[in-house]
């Protein structure tokens, strides 16, 4: 759905959906036509987000209508809800990712791996473009990155979120590592291939639940 231009029309909130085949334009009506209302909601639950990720937020809200299975009356409880409960995960996301011991411990082990990766390609950007690829993959699977890490017997907490992200670092790094030393066994020239990619080169990962 294109909101870059919208103007808000009046909406009926009463009643039912008229047929399944015009729902989802029902459904987009209705988001359009609260859409203040939604931004709004956005930014009182994550008043650190930029104007980008507000509209990453919206704009995937806009793309998962279909999952609202109510009637019309009860559509902006549910919207505005979904959308709040993304910037709080947003939110979290951001301060996870700026955490300077977090950074650190990252980038820690990232560098740990590329010191031993002579001949594989590797260049003054790798190191960034590693990280980024791995803020990306947490970012991905962020529910369970917030989920408690316990110990086998229940009792404690088995390590801090630095120590599970340095591991975690650790594993992606030597994965990449695998990668490239096959690449170099089947290619003459390492150098010159492409680093693999996840999320572009050295850009911020979208904001997007």
């Amino acid at each position: 759905m294109n909101l870059s231009n919208h103007t808000p029309q009046p909406a009926d909130l009463s009643g039912v959906f008229s047929t399944e085949i015009n729902r989802r334009t029902q459904l987009e009506q209705l988001f359009l036509a609260n859409y203040s209302t939604l931004r709004e909601a956005v930014q009182d639950a994550g008043p650190n987000l930029l104007y980008q990720d507000l509209d990453r937020i919206l704009e995937s809200l806009s793309e998962r209508l279909d999952s609202y299975h109510g009637d019309p009356s009860g559509f902006i409880e549910w919207a505005v809800n979904t959308a709040q409960d993304a910037a709080h995960l947003a939110t979290t996301f951001l301060e996870m990712r700026n955490d300077a011991g977090n950074v650190e411990a990252v980038r820690k082990a990232l560098g740990s791996i590329l010191k031993g990766c002579d001949g594989l390609g590797v260049d003054g950007d790798t190191l960034d473009e590693l990280e980024s690829d791995f803020w990306c993959s947490v970012l991905s699977n962020l529910e369970e990155w917030l989920m408690p890490s316990w110990s086998k017997d229940g009792k404690r907490q088995a390590a801090t979120m630095p120590t599970r992200l340095f591991g975690a670092a650790m594993w992606q790094a030597r994965a990449w590592k695998t990668t490239r030393t096959r690449e170099k066994e089947r290619y003459a020239e390492p150098e010159a291939l492409e680093s693999s990619r996840v999320c572009g080169n050295k850009v911020e990962c979208p904001v997007e639940f």
